[in-house]
């Protein structure tokens, strides 16, 4: 007998078994179950495919042995090198093999039916693995099988091809399987509940429409091919997708090969072309640098946007190509622009890919020494697509272009791929900041919530932001409220080309901006007194304590405050709602002159400070930033701070430095005594500083680095004395005011001698204990 669903497989064990005799067959399990009971008196030899449908090969068996048909009947498995038929025995998953030519059959001897060849890749595989082993790894394997099975329907073929990769052929029953994966995406969900795991599966598609064509004359290789390309697609992207090879694709797939494949002749013919786009400092309304892009005018397909063509020569890795040749340019056009007497900083971008295969010091320093330029001159900028997985290679990369001198900018800090983990480890200088956050208006109170703490936390780290994407007066001034003052955008300029921006380098002050180096827009501050206003909620939730007032002159006018500033100052809003229409009424009359002179710089100036102490002991600072005049009512913006804890911190400094003197003093007077050995200890260094007075008064000092640690090695005291004197220290060093013990210490006559030592702890103004003195006094 034989049990075999292919076709082409009972031929083989026909052709093999060369001698006369009668054959059965069955195509499945269950078949087979049926034709060996009724034949177990007549069959020689079974020969037994162990992956037949409805009832496997196993369950089969099984089933014979437990009703003992097995006795006297010889069962032959077929073997591997019959036709390679090789079976994943944990899944009955087919070999690659396998599918090759049960597709091709199936294929072949269903003409008239639609088929789809699909291939498909589980995310972060290695991920999972490394996380939770690889037993658990094969087993959601197992499970996408299983789902695959239950959920694709039909008579289909699956094959696993890597650990993370499946392939299958299934009859199409009129449409693509998107429904279907949504229902086996729902299902890995609860599978990975159920198991605790908190991994983000993601899964990746490829479809191939068999055509007619391929029916009669199957490759699946090449159909497979296909899949996999459209599959491949996807990478770029997260989550579950599905990508079909069709028209479409093919059309995109030909345009990508045609921008890849051209790029050379692009290169060499000035089909590229390098664009700035100017950055300002809003502020002061100048011109402080520009970042480099690029354009493309393709011989047959036209402009081509840069966020088509960089994405494409990424993947494909021809992107250093591209940005070779625009740091070449770039470091060309600013030589030129040097020797004019223009002096303009340029960001440049720099790719993952750049990273990878690039040495970027060698090559940016060769760049230097090419066109004698200074290392500030070129501010290297870390695209989102550099940020990687393992990380160590950007960061020395950075490292070492920081230690040449180049400015470090990192792009799109949080929109992207970029994260605090790797700002805490790359040297940047600047972080540009993308006001995308901005967009959308479920989510505008939100971005500004973040913008402002992006901009305080880099202020804090000594890291300048830089805001891109600034396209009203009204977002230039909201970012100079937030004290963030460098910017670009379309609201001072779109990339221009190299003559635009060598025109602009001779006026380098931005006309329509020019008067706004003290000022901001009247629509800022409309839109700052609008509640549902995005800068209306940063001013209230983001910014501390913070106020508009309006000075004339003569009164001092509280136009609005959010709840932090009263709680700075310490008074609640009604008491000052009262005087509101004139808060230098609530100012002491010993200080009223200097709040006046502090207002009129800041009118003069565009900035100014104020600190003062109030009747109850409170400290407050008061940042005041100049935003517009009208009609001679001048509108100030105020920051207030609470210093308080500050100066509490800086006077119990003082004290303790004055205690500190007073220890020392006495600990002077102490080496004057004859005999006298005094200890000065500093805890953070463990270094002891030892000064010993003989009978004639002279002094000579003893200085022990890693004293605490060599103590015990050491014969400075006798070993039964050492465990008692460094216990004692110890208390002292951990916070005792004073302690003291006996030990036996070896003087200069070389014997051990008793003496009685007293250390005493000098503390920090947080009460820690950073250096302990005490002196010794011999009691023999």
């Amino acid at each position: 007998m034989i049990a075999d669903h292919s076709h082409k497989d009972r031929e083989e064990i026909r052709r093999i078994i060369e001698q006369p005799c009668e054959f059965v067959e069955a195509t499945d399990g269950q078949t087979a179950l049926e034709l060996m009971e009724q034949y177990r008196d007549e069959l020689a030899m079974v020969f037994l495919n162990m992956d037949l449908p409805g009832m496997d090969g196993m369950t089969m068996l099984a089933k014979l042995k437990e009703k003992g048909c097995l006795s006297t009947i010889p069962v032959i498995v077929l073997p591997e090198d019959l036709r390679d038929l090789k079976v994943a025995p944990e899944t009955g998953v087919i070999s690659l093999e396998r599918f090759h030519l049960e597709a091709a059959e199936e294929l072949r001897a269903n003409p008239d039916k639609d088929y789809f060849i699909w291939y498909t890749g589980i995310n972060d595989f290695s991920q999972l693995i490394d996380r939770y082993g690889f037993e658990f790894g094969n087993e959601v394997a197992h499970q996408m099988i299983r789902c695959f099975r239950e959920y694709l329907g039909g008579n289909h073929l699956i094959c696993r091809i890597f650990s993370d990769c499946f392939v299958g052929l299934r009859c199409m029953e009129g449409q693509i399987p998107g429904g279907s994966l949504d229902v086996i995406r729902s299902q890995m969900d609860e599978f990975f509940l159920r198991n605790h795991c908190a991994f983000s599966m993601g899964v990746h598609v490829g479809v191939y429409h068999v055509t007619p064509e391929d029916k009669a004359t199957p490759d699946v290789g090449k159909m497979l091919a296909c899949a996999r390309t459209a599959q491949r697609s996807l990478k770029n992207t997260v989550g579950w997708n599905i990508c079909t090879y069709d028209s479409e694709f093919i059309r995109a797939l030909q345009r990508k090969q045609a921008i890849i494949g051209h790029l050379d002749q692009a290169l060499a013919a000035g089909e590229i072309s390098v664009f700035y786009q100017p950055q300002y400092d809003y502020f002061s309304s100048r011109l402080i640098g520009a970042e480099a892009l690029c354009r493309w005018k393709h011989e047959t397909l036209g402009n081509i946007s840069p966020g088509e063509f960089i994405p494409i020569l990424e993947e494909s890795g021809d992107i250093s190509k591209l940005d070779a040749f625009i740091w070449d340019t770039v470091c060309r056009k600013i030589r030129c622009w040097l020797d004019r007497g223009k002096r303009v900083p340029i960001s440049i971008n720099v790719s993952r890919c750049d990273i990878l295969n690039l040495d970027l010091p060698a090559h940016f320093s060769g760049l230097l020494k090419k066109y004698d330029l200074d290392a500030d001159l070129l501010r290297i900028e870390i695209t989102e697509t550099a940020y990687m997985e393992k990380s160590d290679k950007l960061i020395s990369v950075a490292e070492d272009l920081k230690k040449l001198g180049f400015t470090i900018e990192m792009d799109d800090f949080g929109s992207g791929f970029s994260s605090l983990n790797i700002l805490k480890d790359v040297p940047v200088d600047v972080i540009k900041l993308d006001l995308r956050f901005l967009q959308g208006e479920s989510n505008t109170n939100k971005g500004g919530n973040i913008i402002s703490y992006i901009i305080r936390m880099a202020q804090s780290m000594n890291m300048c932001v830089l805001a891109e994407g600034v396209e009203t007066r009204v977002q230039a001034d909201m970012l100079k409220s937030l004290n963030c003052g460098w910017m670009q955008g379309y609201y001072f300029a779109r990339p221009i080309c190299e003559s635009d921006f060598e025109a602009l380098l001779d006026h380098s002050v931005l006309d329509n901006v020019r008067e706004n180096r003290n000022s901001v827009s009247h629509d800022y501050v409309q839109e700052l007194l609008d509640r549902n206003s995005n800068s209306s909620y940063i001013f209230n939730c983001c910014l501390g304590g913070a106020a508009v007032v309006c000075y004339n002159g003569e009164k001092l006018e509280l136009i609005m405050a959010n709840e932090e500033a009263y709680k700075c100052i310490g008074e609640k809003r009604d008491r000052y709602m009262v005087f509101a229409k004139n808060l230098l009424e609530v100012v002491p009359a010993d200080r009223r002159q200097i709040v006046e002179q502090t207002l009129k710089k800041t009118i003069e100036t565009g900035l100014g400070k104020l600190e003062m102490e109030f009747s109850d002991g409170r400290w407050i600072v008061f940042v005041l930033r100049f935003l517009y005049a009208n009609s001679g009512e001048n509108f100030l913006f105020v920051q207030i701070e609470d210093v308080t804890d500050l100066h509490m911190m800086q006077r119990r400094l003082h004290e303790v430095k004055e205690e500190s003197r007073e220890h020392y003093e006495k600990l002077k007077m102490l080496t004057r005594i004859p005999g006298m050995v005094i200890f000065d200890y500093d805890v953070a260094s463990d270094e002891m500083v030892m000064t010993l007075t003989d009978a004639d008064g002279n002094t000579r000092q003893h200085i022990a680095a890693g004293w605490m640690e060599r103590l015990p090695k050491e014969n400075w005291i006798r070993p039964d004395s050492v465990d008692a004197l460094m216990s004692t220290i110890r208390k002292v060093c951990d916070g005792s005011a004073y302690e003291t013990v006996d030990a036996y210490a070896l003087y200069k006559d070389k014997c051990y001698h008793n003496s009685r030592y007293h250390f005493f702890s000098i503390k920090d103004s947080l009460g820690k204990v950073y250096h302990v003195i005490g002196r010794a006094d011999k009691l023999e």
